[in-house]
C-alpha cells in the first residue's frame, strides 16, 4: 500500500501491487568480502606449501601423496604376480584360428555365389 497525493491539499490512499520483475532480494555486500578474505588466506596456505620432486598417485587407494622411493618399497609386498596357464591360451588360440578359418571359408562360400548371380543377370541381359 502507499498514499499518493493527488492535489496540494489531499492525500489519498492506493492499493499499489508489486512489480513481478523487480528484483526482491538483493544481496549483502559483507558476505562478498567474506569470500575475498577466503581466497586470500588459501592464497597464502599455497605458498606455504612444499611438494617433493618426485610424487606418484599410481596404485594409491588412500590419495595420499606418496614420494617414489616410498611407493617402491611399499608396492613390492602388494604386487601379485599372476601366473599365465600356457595350455588354456594355446586352446583359446587354437578355437579362435578355427573360427576365423570357418568364417573366411563361408565369406568366400558367398562372395562366389554372388559372383555366380551377377554372371547369370548380365548373361541373360
Amino acid at each position: 500500500m502507499g498514499t499518493k497525493r493527488m492535489n496540494d491539499t489531499e492525500n489519498k490512499q492506493m492499493i499499489v501491487k508489486p512489480d513481478p520483475l523487480r528484483v526482491v532480494c538483493k544481496r549483502i555486500s559483507k558476505q562478498k568480502n567474506m569470500v575475498r578474505e577466503d581466497k586470500r588466506m588459501l592464497i597464502k596456505n599455497k605458498s606455504k606449501v612444499k611438494l617433493f620432486k618426485c610424487m606418484s598417485m599410481w596404485k594409491n587407494p588412500t590419495s595420499q601423496i606418496v614420494p617414489l622411493q616410498t611407493r617402491v618399497v611399499h608396492d613390492r609386498f602388494k604386487t601379485v604376480h599372476q601366473e599365465i596357464n600356457i595350455e588354456m591360451f594355446m586352446n583359446l588360440k587354437y578355437s579362435l584360428d578355427q573360427i576365423e578359418a570357418q568364417y573366411t571359408s563361408n565369406c568366400l562360400d558367398t562372395q562366389e555365389d554372388i559372383n555366380n548371380i551377377d554372371k547369370f543377370h548380365t548373361s541373360n541381359n
